[in-house]
């Protein structure tokens, strides 16, 4: 998956389409996250939390142990805007 430019209409933490106004952040589609990158406020989580999610769905959907799962998760957070450029 090449993930350099994420088309419109995708989060830009994790590159969940957002294909309905409901799957963006407070249901508003002015803001480029999901509904679950974000705070209740809307606001992006913190990396680490988002970091450690992105790392629990590669252990489970990806069959990957934990560390794996991590380096992959870091691998794949840098391709995003959110991301770039993050520590």
């Amino acid at each position: 998956m090449n993930t350099a430019s994420i088309p419109e209409g995708r989060c830009d933490s994790c590159g969940m389409p957002l294909a309905t106004a409901s799957d963006h952040a407070l249901a508003d589609p002015a803001i480029p996250y999901c509904r679950f990158c974000t705070k209740e406020d809307g606001t992006l989580q913190p990396r680490d939390e988002r970091l450690e999610h992105f790392t629990k769905w590669a252990m489970k959907h990806d069959g990957l142990d934990h560390d794996t799962a991590r380096e992959q998760a870091i691998a794949y957070m840098a391709t995003m805007p959110a991301w770039k450029g993050v520590t």
